[in-house]
C-alpha cells in the first residue's frame, strides 16, 4: 500500500493552502535552516503525516526571500551547496501578525466547535470542561511550589470554594445513582 494512500485512496489535502509560508517562518524563528532541514523538521513535528516536497519548500523560500521576510546567511552548509536561511525583522513582524490571525481563527473554531458539540452531544461540554479543569489543576499543582506566599493566599479561597461546590455536585450525583440502584 502506498504510504500517502494508507486506506487505498488519496487522502484530502489536510494542510491549508498558504500555511507553508507561515510554518517555515515559525521554524526559522527558532534557528537558521536549509530547505531539507525544514522538510525534515515538518515531517518530524507532524509525526510523519506531512512532508512538503522540495517543489513546495524551495519556491516558498524564494517567495519569502523576495519579500525580505527571510535572508540567506553564510554557513558551513553553504560551502556544501546548501543555502541556509534565517528570519528577518520584517519576517518576525509578519509572523506575529499571522499568529494573531491564527489565534483569532482558533478561538472562533473552539467556540463554534463547542456549540456544535453541545448541539450533537449535550453532555460533551462537561467532559471537555472537566478535562480542561484537570489540565489546569495539574499545572497549578506543579506550579504551586514556585508561587509566592501572597499568591497562595489569593488562590486558597478560590480552591476551597470550587472544591466545596464540586463536592456538593458529586454528592448529588451519588445520591441519584443510589436511588436508581435501589
Amino acid at each position: 500500500m502506498h504510504p500517502h494512500k494508507p486506506f487505498g485512496f488519496q487522502m484530502p489535502h489536510a494542510v491549508p493552502r498558504g500555511f507553508l509560508k507561515q510554518y517555515i517562518l515559525k521554524l526559522l524563528s527558532t534557528k537558521p535552516m536549509h530547505g531539507y532541514e525544514i522538510m525534515d523538521k515538518i515531517q518530524k513535528k507532524s509525526n510523519g503525516f506531512w512532508r512538503p516536497s522540495a517543489g513546495s519548500v524551495y519556491p516558498t523560500l524564494m517567495w519569502l526571500e523576495d519579500r525580505g521576510l527571510i535572508e540567506a546567511v553564510s554557513s558551513r552548509e553553504k560551502e556544501e551547496g546548501k543555502k541556509v536561511y534565517q528570519i528577518t525583522a520584517d519576517g518576525r513582524e509578519y509572523l506575529a501578525d499571522c499568529m494573531k490571525r491564527f489565534d483569532e481563527i482558533s478561538n472562533r473554531i473552539r467556540t463554534l466547535g463547542a456549540f456544535w458539540l453541545d448541539f450533537i452531544y449535550p453532555k460533551a461540554w462537561s467532559e471537555v470542561a472537566l478535562r480542561s479543569l484537570e489540565r489546569h489543576l495539574l499545572n497549578l499543582k506543579e506550579g504551586i511550589k514556585y508561587a509566592s506566599t501572597e499568591t497562595l493566599e489569593d488562590v486558597r479561597p478560590i480552591i476551597e470554594k470550587v472544591k466545596k461546590e464540586l463536592f456538593e455536585i458529586s454528592k448529588e450525583i451519588d445520591e441519584k445513582i443510589a436511588k436508581g440502584k435501589s
